[in-house]
């Protein structure tokens, strides 16, 4: 009879379990297509993953220069033309490539000599470090420091390989890995 009781006792336990279990109230978070946690926007905080990738970008960009002229301009008081000389300032287009790398929350760029204005703050062997650095699934982006006036930031679209640092030397190109074997 004892045994009876205990078997029925559990199975009332067991029964009752399942019913709680059954009338909790589901938690669900609608995060639309994505589980929560995906892609890498608490990354540095979530087991301890880091991204580690290096990318050159190839493209063009533009930056003020001074450019020669040479004409003739009429002298009213002479009633002639005479030759003159003199620079203007203007916008000279180039190409050129950019370098950056990112090691966890840290990165740092290293534009080509061309893109480097005549003002600029100290570098170390042609390489700034990244401030404001923020890698996601979709985007990275960040500011560097060529002076104390002169802060660029740059966003690139990880899906489309593109980069856009807007500044006083403003570029746009693609990005490829220094690694060939993925794409980043």
């Amino acid at each position: 009879m004892t045994n009876r009781i205990a078997t029925l006792s559990a199975r009332l336990s067991f029964a009752a379990l399942g019913a709680l279990f059954v009338a909790a109230p589901a938690v669900a978070q609608d995060n639309g297509y994505r589980p929560q946690g995906f892609g890498y926007e608490n990354a540095y905080q979530q087991d301890g993953y880091q991204e580690h990738f290096a990318l050159v970008c190839y493209g063009e960009g533009h930056r003020l220069a001074s450019q020669p002229n040479t004409g003739y301009q009429w002298n009213s008081d002479r009633r002639r033309y005479e030759p003159r000389d003199g620079y203007t300032l203007g916008r000279e287009d180039y190409d050129t490539s950019v370098t950056i790398e990112i090691d966890g929350a840290q990165g740092r760029i290293r534009p080509a000599s061309d893109m480097v204005p005549l003002l600029h703050g100290g570098d170390n062997d042609g390489w700034y470090d990244l401030t404001n650095l923020s890698v996601s699934r979709d985007f990275i982006r960040g500011q560097f420091r060529f002076s104390g006036l002169n802060k660029p930031s740059f966003t690139i679209d990880r899906r489309a390989g593109h980069i856009q640092i807007e500044g006083l030397t403003p570029f746009s190109g693609s990005c490829q890995p220094l690694d060939g074997d993925r794409r980043f």
